[in-house]
């Protein structure tokens, strides 16, 4: 946790933050915001369970069927050679588009390309990307790990793009955030627009938030917004902290010493 009072961040008023968005009083170096960015934006969708996979391989199944390859008698080597079947690439069948206007409905399609895998499969740096991010984060405490993603994920992205900044979106996770996510914005004066307000995630509320005060003024809302902005800011000081503590823990860890520092 961040301890020095030089460091401490104190509390903008809202004429401050609508004019000059803040940034941090301490950043991390640009490569760690770049690998931090990539891994909560890229690399969990890379990585994370997702329906579309399946629902893709259905999709496939449903518009192509497979014959053996004559070359390799579906084995996907050559015998006389032992290389690689070139027709087939090395999966033993020939893939065809199948004719729905021809077929029968009867006829269901079965893949005999992929043998139980499901073609999703990240390349070797993107998995080695991801475990050098991901074993630095482990070492942190599961607070700060919310934070991290919170203001280098989608969250962070989605509020800066949207006219805000990134500390908006680690709002939800402080005392101050939790109680104006709370509130349902002045400008929102109709059942479904309140309604929903109420169903979208806790950063698209605090975005909201900022969003309304710009457009009518609340003295409340105003004081919630100031107050989370400087609990956020001290949040965020502590993950940058934690983070940086992890780059010799991780090389040690790793086995590599120093190198290990440079990931």
């Amino acid at each position: 946790m961040v301890t020095e009072v030089q460091t401490s961040p104190k509390t903008r008023a809202w004429a401050s933050l609508l004019v000059n968005p803040p940034a941090p009083p301490r950043e991390l170096r640009q490569s760690d915001v770049a690998a931090l960015s990539w891994h909560f934006e890229r690399g969990l969708v890379a990585f994370e369970g997702s329906p579309f996979g399946a629902m893709l391989e259905r999709c496939e199944l449903f518009g192509f069927a497979s014959i053996r390859c004559s070359r390799c008698q579906g084995s996907g080597v050559r015998r006389s050679s032992g290389a690689w079947c070139t027709p087939c690439n090395g999966t033993g069948a020939l893939p065809y588009g199948l004719d729905w206007a021809t077929n029968p409905d009867e006829v269901i399609p079965v893949s005999r390309a992929h043998q139980g895998g499901v073609g999703y499969i990240p390349d070797d740096s993107m998995m080695a990307r991801y475990a050098v991010v991901s074993r630095r984060l482990s070492l942190l405490p599961e607070r700060l790990q919310a934070v991290g993603e919170a203001y280098h994920g989608h969250a962070g992205l989605r509020c800066a793009d949207a006219h805000a900044w990134r500390m908006v979106a680690v709002y939800p996770l402080t005392p101050a955030g939790q109680r104006l996510i709370r509130m349902t914005p002045n400008t929102y004066t109709t059942d479904e627009e309140r309604e929903r307000y109420h169903a979208s995630p806790p950063y698209e509320r605090a975005f909201r938030h900022v969003a309304s005060e710009r457009i009518k003024s609340d003295p409340n809302r105003r004081q919630l917004i100031e107050a989370a902005e400087q609990q956020a800011t001290e949040l965020y000081l502590a993950f940058v902290d934690a983070w940086e503590a992890t780059r010799e823990a991780s090389g040690r860890a790793s086995g590599t010493g120093t190198e290990g520092g440079k990931s």
